[in-house]
């Protein structure tokens, strides 16, 4: 979807694409270390 969203020059689809994916990864990052830091 990221692939095609930039090779068809949608900048805005393409941002919103990646802010959405480091959005996400921001999520899983801080769940992964409260899980983490809770069964530790």
């Amino acid at each position: 979807m990221l692939y095609t969203s930039l090779s068809l020059f949608q900048e805005a689809q393409a941002s919103t694409v990646i802010l959405a994916m480091l959005l996400l990864v921001l999520a899983v990052d801080a769940s992964s270390g409260w899980l983490r830091q809770r069964w530790a």
